[in-house]
């Protein structure tokens, strides 16, 4: 610490002139971001496997253009991932973990990028390492971890745009654009960002570039496969988007959304990326980075009114700790010790809300899965899939012979199809998404079913007989969204499983 301390002797101004030399990486960065990969990893074993990893493992094995509520690139990873590192807990969980150091990488190289030197380089590292939304997102990997990553490299991509002019950069920022657009819908925000940071500055003449036109031709063409997915499924993700618009929880509450912006990086980190804003709107030297201010509020205030998701926009914020780090490092009025030990203190303070650190079955643990949700679907799924197993083993053996598991949801499904070898059932079928996509294959006409997740009432149209057989609970004792499902056995089926399929379908 006493050597990173010592850089910070003279104040370091940014040069955002056009064209000017930029520093070099400063190697604490790359030693940041090795910290964290090593902590991921170290930590890759507890608690458990998170809801969604499920599915888009079970995606992974199942490759396609396209999937009922999200695009293919997660899944795609997910099959990489399991092919290099295996599909247990931690081999899932060393992807994302890679993934989190390379955006601690990013956020260094925005920094570099808008001017800053040695100080301002290490600032956002560090900020990027320890804000409470990026810890969460990089002990597993979703589309939102890979989301947050393409919007921060396509930033960075734009800011060397700011700052060298180079109109050559729109290829490469429209090729960014394809990927992201491949992975997650939310990057048609990130463009508008883009765009109206540009129109509502004096930099609009960048967007009369014929380069700018083959960047977009990039990113057109690269979604042809998926939009011809979409077509051939007659728009399952039009179908799965409507019926987000009736879904209400915090995340989505109006009310909540500003107060959320301080949630997701902490309080502490506001006076970091709060001077950066500041700095990009206000600041002479800040100028020549204006759009990436300008366009931050239009995507702020569009996701308010369209009542979009409050973390949708966090995928900008690498840029604001990046601005604000240079802010922070041209001001000298404190030395980097102070500001590395502040961003310390936030991430010790942070990391048990937003990662499973505390034994899942102590009372803490059930304290913070209340407060974060995210952390309580890490828990429970080997309960549940070993409880349905023990439904179906108790079943006669004539009737085990023609067993159908017929699951609520998509992880439920992923969760059995997981331990499937293990448990000795069979493959399981879901109603939910992709999984409804993948149709009712396994299912035998006229046999016994093991339902889970279900209302009794649900089933009772389908099957003459159907009773309770178990709810679900785990032994952390933590009351997730499955805590209490019912398990029940279904007999005497009325109708065939043709016309069972289309009448219990949901795209949610």
């Amino acid at each position: 610490m006493t050597a990173i301390a010592t850089t910070t002797t003279t104040v370091e101004q940014p040069d955002t002139t056009p064209g000017a030399a930029i520093e070099p990486l400063h190697r604490f960065v790359v030693a940041i971001a090795a910290v964290k990969v090593a902590f991921f990893i170290a930590i890759a074993g507890v608690w458990g496997i998170h809801r969604d990893e499920f599915y888009y493992l079970a995606g992974g094995r199942r490759l396609d253009w396209g999937y009922v509520d999200h695009p293919p690139i997660t899944p795609l990873l997910y099959r990489i991932g399991e092919t290099l590192f295996g599909s247990s807990q931690v081999g899932l969980h060393t992807m994302p973990a890679l993934l989190a150091g390379v955006l601690v990488i990013v956020g260094a190289l925005l920094a570099r990028e808008l001017g800053g030197g040695r100080t301002a380089q290490v600032i956002s590292a560090m900020g990027v390492a320890v804000a409470p939304m990026f810890l969460t997102t990089s002990h597993f990997l979703s589309t939102v971890t890979v989301d947050i990553l393409l919007w921060s490299i396509g930033l960075l991509l734009f800011a060397r745009l700011l700052r060298t002019r180079d109109e050559r950069l729109w290829l490469a920022i429209g090729t960014v654009a394809a990927i992201g657009l491949l992975n997650k819908n939310t990057m048609v925000f990130w463009g508008i960002g883009i765009v109206a940071g540009l129109l509502l500055t004096k930099d609009r003449s960048l967007l009369r570039s014929r380069w700018l036109v083959a960047g977009g031709c990039i990113a057109a063409v690269a979604m042809v496969p998926y939009l011809l997915w979409e077509v051939h499924y007659h728009w399952p993700t039009i179908e799965f988007l409507r019926s987000l618009q009736t879904h209400t929880d915090d995340i989505s509450n109006p009310i909540l959304y500003f107060p959320y912006q301080l949630v997701l990086l902490g309080p502490i980190l506001t006076i970091v990326w709060m001077p950066g804003l500041i700095w990009l709107l206000r600041s002479d030297r800040g100028r020549a980075f204006r759009p990436l201010g300008v366009g931050y509020l239009v995507l702020l205030l569009l996701l308010f009114v369209l009542r979009g998701k409050a973390y949708y926009v966090a995928s900008w914020y690498p840029a604001l700790l990046a601005a604000g780090s240079v802010r922070l490092e041209s001001m000298g009025r404190r030395s980097l010790r102070t500001y590395a030990s502040v961003l310390v203190i936030a991430g010790i303070t942070a990391a048990p809300f937003a990662l499973p650190l505390v034994p899942s079955d102590s009372s803490a643990a059930r304290f913070i899965a209340d407060s974060n949700g995210e952390l309580g679907e890490m828990v429970g799924w080997d309960d549940m899939a070993q409880q349905v197993a023990d439904v179906a083993h108790s079943l006669p053996a004539d009737e085990r012979t023609q067993l159908t598991i017929l699951t609520e949801n998509y992880s439920e499904a992923g969760a059995i199809e997981y331990w499937r070898s293990s448990l000795d059932v069979p493959q399981p079928i879901a109603r939910q998404n992709s999984y409804w996509l993948w149709g009712f294959g396994p299912a035998h006409e006229n046999g016994t079913v093991v339902a889970v997740g279900f209302r009794r009432e649900e089933l009772t149209p389908f099957f003459a007989d159907v009773q309770l057989a178990a709810n679900v609970t785990n032994t952390a004792g933590i009351h997730n969204n499955e805590f209490g499902a019912e398990i029940v056995i279904c007999r005497g089926q009325r109708v065939p499983w043709a016309e069972i399929w289309p009448q219990i379908k949901q795209f949610n």
